[in-house]
């Protein structure tokens, strides 16, 4: 009954609104995806206030568009208290973004209420993981461990199940970034025109290998695969079926050749 009623009130608080549903694994350009949408929804460089005291919420510096960011990692209760409390501003505006990260395609949240799209965004597997896992090594070094961004069994199961993203439109990044035809027909896709291609997030820490010191170029950010060393049982994993079939053939034959020269080091 409680839920019921929350999901109720959630659908009023967006009633008339243009809702945007965005997911992805962390690391894949989630944040690049949602700056670089926003700027074609306004057609202009938009600025995003973000608001500490009601994390996840954020509002464009024109407060046309709201952004609520990872909204599965809050409570029912903290989000509907986000929601009351800055239900006049949500009102207002014209354009509201959920954003969920490391989730499934069949959460089915009552945060979430009916989008007028739901997008996935993805990333070549092999820089994704190389991404976490130098994100991983960074903060370790610092004495902190940052496990939303393990690469464990539990992340390739999450993996696995995006095999089949019925129901989402498909963002692909390493597309986007090298490709301005790509970037026109996806922005076409969504009744948008404006290619307004953003600069670096400092949203989870920007870039995993520049951080926040600069913008990575299309090439960078399209190999790191080749800038981190993959354990021996990552690697397993991904020649694993279910998952080395969502590998590209580049990716395919860059693990084949380290598994080979493994094996040759070892006899």
């Amino acid at each position: 009954m409680v839920r019921r009623l929350a999901a109720f009130f959630i659908q009023q608080v967006f009633s008339g609104k243009r809702v945007l549903y965005i997911c992805g694994m962390r690391r894949s350009g989630n944040h690049a995806f949602v700056d670089w949408l926003t700027n074609a929804i306004e057609a202009r460089k938009v600025t995003y206030k973000i608001e500490k005291e009601f994390y996840p919420f954020r509002i464009s510096d024109s407060g046309d568009t709201v952004f609520l960011n990872e909204v599965n990692m809050i409570s029912g209760k903290e989000y509907l208290k986000i929601l009351m409390k800055r239900f006049r501003r949500i009102r207002a505006c014209k354009t509201v973004i959920i954003s969920a990260e490391d989730v499934a395609p069949n959460y089915n949240n009552f945060r979430i209420p009916n989008p007028v799209y739901s997008i996935y965004v993805e990333r070549s597997l092999l820089n994704l993981i190389a991404s976490r896992l130098h994100n991983l090594k960074r903060y370790a070094a610092d004495g902190i461990g940052w496990s939303r961004q393990n690469v464990d069994l539990i992340f390739f199961n999450r993996i696995k199940s995006w095999r089949d993203p019925s129901g989402f439109q498909v963002w692909k990044y390493d597309e986007w970034l090298k490709s301005p035809s790509y970037r026109k027909e996806f922005l076409k896709s969504l009744d948008l025109e404006h290619d307004l291609v953003p600069g670096l997030s400092t949203d989870g820490g920007g870039s995993s290998i520049t951080e926040k010191t600069k913008t990575p170029v299309p090439k960078e950010a399209m190999t790191r695969y080749n800038q981190v060393e993959f354990p021996k049982w990552i690697v397993e994993q991904l020649l694993s079926d279910g998952i080395r079939e969502l590998l590209s053939p580049t990716e395919l034959e860059f693990l084949n050749q380290k598994t080979a020269s493994e094996t040759d080091g070892s006899t």
